[in-house]
């Protein structure tokens, strides 16, 4: 695949009826400077949301994880790099890609959200079929999952990311291309301290959620130095559940 850097990725799925959950990750340290939030919030957020990804069966979580370059692909059996800069751009080749390796269906995730349940995203890939896409919006405009089991004649660096038309945007790109869209309740994305505090009110976990207040509250003493300082945790992918057969 051009552009293309590969370390594993040496197996397919096309004899086990497999899924994939792309999570996007992007680059935790740098979006938590970005919209004031303590360090390592969004790694204690998204290590939940994997957690929940892996009870999931016959379901590869890979992680996409912004570069210096582009963005890099981790999964059960190794990762692939990708000189890719645009949002749209990743989620194409991710799909792309997700699908070159056989896996039945493919759900692409938001991890800047409030954690899902692991229902709510099988429910979505089950509901997905080669005639219908599964999308879940948030309120600001954009989508926090969309499902699809067959790849989308989307054109997605066309569409207008970081708007308040981006998942209508999305929803029309698919319908005009014959696609039916099939839409799952709202959940809050986080963008801010504000945001986070209200979307981790409504987690029904009481631990998790006394948890990611608790990391929350401490950005009050959160210094320049410790923002820098964090690493998102390696290796949340790799290994998740062994690959299908060959």
């Amino acid at each position: 695949m051009r552009g293309a850097f590969y370390r594993g990725f040496s197996y397919n799925a096309f004899t086990v009826n497999v899924c994939a959950v792309v999570l996007f990750v992007g680059d935790p340290r740098r979006e938590e400077a970005r919209k004031g939030l303590p360090p390592r919030f969004l790694a204690e957020l998204h290590r939940e949301q994997i957690r929940r990804l892996r009870s999931l069966e016959t379901v590869d979580v890979l992680l996409a994880r912004d570069t210096g370059h582009g963005f890099s692909l981790a999964g059960p059996d190794g990762s692939i790099e990708f000189a890719a800069a645009s949002i749209g751009d990743k989620i194409d080749r991710a799909l792309g890609h997700c699908f070159s390796l056989g896996y039945a269906k493919v759900a692409i995730m938001a991890a800047d959200v409030a954690p899902v349940a692991a229902p709510v995203v099988g429910g979505a890939l089950e509901r997905a079929t080669p005639e219908g896409a599964v999308l879940g919006r948030s309120p600001d405009g954009g989508f926090y999952i969309a499902a699809f089991a067959a790849l989308p004649a989307i054109d997605w660096k066309t569409l207008p990311w970081h708007s308040r038309e981006t998942a209508d945007a999305v929803v029309t790109a698919l319908r005009n291309g014959g696609t039916e869209v099939v839409l799952l309740d709202q959940v809050h994305d986080i963008d801010s301290a504000e945001d986070a505090e209200r979307a981790i009110r409504a987690i029904p976990d009481s631990r998790l959620r006394s948890r990611l207040l608790s990391r929350l509250r401490s950005r009050i003493t959160a210094t320049p130095s410790d923002v820098t300082r964090v690493e998102f945790p390696d290796g949340l992918a790799v290994g998740l559940r062994a690959p299908p057969a060959a």
